[in-house]
């Protein structure tokens, strides 16, 4: 009966007693939770070298025990492993030895990331666990954390028209940038200098003055012709430029980088008159005060020399020369009878514009539209030899410059 009561009693005690202890003593661990990363999820503009990246975990409040595992970063557009990350090497990562209600664990990649390229990381189980048994379960998702790298690299100047150190430039001719890429005009100046006194000739502000913001091509327009004989260097302000990003062109501060000479004209050139009357280049026929009627006369005549006066003005230098011969730079929205003939040059050579309609053979017009422009392309690319290579381009830019115009002239 004693023994039959104590058994009674020590059951109810132990069970009364259980009852008081914590219920957390009998609870499966909680999980840590990962709640913000650094960069966000889907962030954009991210630096190249961000250097470090961080999770922030909410915790049960126990000290940090164990940690076991990698980090994977991956690339986004192939799935391509970037870099694994051992949670084991300090130097690598770090998480506090003491957790409180929220804790971040650090990650520092070996290599700075590349440009404009989404990344998304993935994480074992286990990386961080509690000394009560609390685990983070890892991340297996691509979507849970993923970023793209910025833009940090500053737009060139590819090519410039006309190209750097060429002659004979005329002197109606614009003055274009091809750029690495699309930029936007931002502050300061464009200057055009005369480089027999360094004078500036004029200066063109990239607010105001300039055409072509926003693009790959920047055209800026002297309010007057160029001198004849005359050589120029262009500078251009380090603020005046900036592409999508932000980043900055350098910009030319020299005298080296663009310049260029304009077409020689020598005014009171003395020349035998076989000499004029047989050139390629200027076709105009002499007037004689008295008609030549025998070959001792002919004779008589080409072994005088002739001074000819030529004309200083552009438009007077073009009525000497054949309408097939092309003495001014071409490019897109441009217009004139230069612009009809290089259709009918290209056309009649292979590089049709189209097969029918307006630009096609016997349809040529004078804008130089799309059609124009692929067309030159394609020329360039064909002859690249001779008028890319020479000036170290691989790709055709479809502007018809001093080069491609001598080549058309031949």
């Amino acid at each position: 009966m004693i023994k039959k009561v104590f058994n009674s009693s020590c059951l109810s005690i132990i069970v009364f007693g259980l009852l008081l202890m914590p219920i957390g003593l009998f609870a499966a661990p909680l999980p840590l939770n990962l709640s913000s990363t650094n960069p966000l999820d889907d962030a954009t503009s991210v630096s190249t070298t961000i250097g470090e990246l961080n999770m922030y975990f909410t915790a049960a409040g126990a000290s940090l025990a164990t940690q076991t595992g990698n980090i994977t970063i991956y690339r986004e557009s192939d799935g391509s492993v970037f870099e694994v990350i051992d949670v084991t090497n300090s130097s690598r990562f770090q998480a506090p030895a003491g957790l409180g209600e929220e804790f971040t664990a650090d990650i520092f990649p070996l290599n700075p990331f590349e440009e404009l390229t989404e990344y998304y990381i993935l994480a074992d189980s286990g990386i961080v666990q509690s000394s009560s048994g609390n685990v983070f379960g890892g991340i297996s998702d691509p979507t849970i954390w993923s970023f793209t790298t910025n833009d940090e690299t500053p737009p060139t100047i590819q090519v410039f028209h006309p190209l750097n150190s060429v002659e004979n430039v005329a002197v109606d001719t614009n003055l274009t940038l091809t750029f690495s890429e699309a930029v936007e005009a931002k502050t300061g100046n464009i200057t055009l200098f005369r480089a027999s006194d360094n004078s500036a000739v004029e200066t063109f502000s990239v607010a105001t003055d300039i055409t072509g913001s926003g693009t790959n091509t920047v055209t800026i327009t002297p309010s007057t012709a160029l001198e004849t004989s005359q050589s120029y260097y262009v500078k251009i302000d380090a603020t005046a430029f900036d592409d999508t990003a932000g980043n900055s062109l350098s910009g030319v501060a020299d005298e080296t980088t663009w310049n260029f000479s304009t077409i020689v004209v020598d005014t009171s050139t003395s020349q035998r008159r076989s000499g004029i009357s047989n050139s390629s280049r200027l076709s105009a026929s002499l007037t004689q005060d008295k008609d030549v009627e025998d070959e001792t006369d002919t004779e008589e005549m080409e072994d005088e020399e002739t001074t000819v006066e030529l004309p200083k003005d552009t438009a007077s230098l073009r009525a000497l020369i054949p309408s097939r011969t092309f003495v001014r730079d071409l490019q897109m929205t441009m217009t004139g009878d230069d612009v009809y003939e290089l259709q009918v040059f290209l056309n009649e050579n292979g590089f049709a514009l189209t097969d029918e309609g307006p630009g096609s053979p016997g349809n040529e017009t004078n804008y130089f539209g799309p059609l124009t422009h692929k067309a030159v392309l394609a020329y360039q690319n064909a002859h690249k030899d001779r008028i890319l290579e020479p000036f170290g381009l691989t790709e055709p830019t479809g502007y018809v410059g001093p080069l491609t115009r001598f080549y058309l002239n031949q």
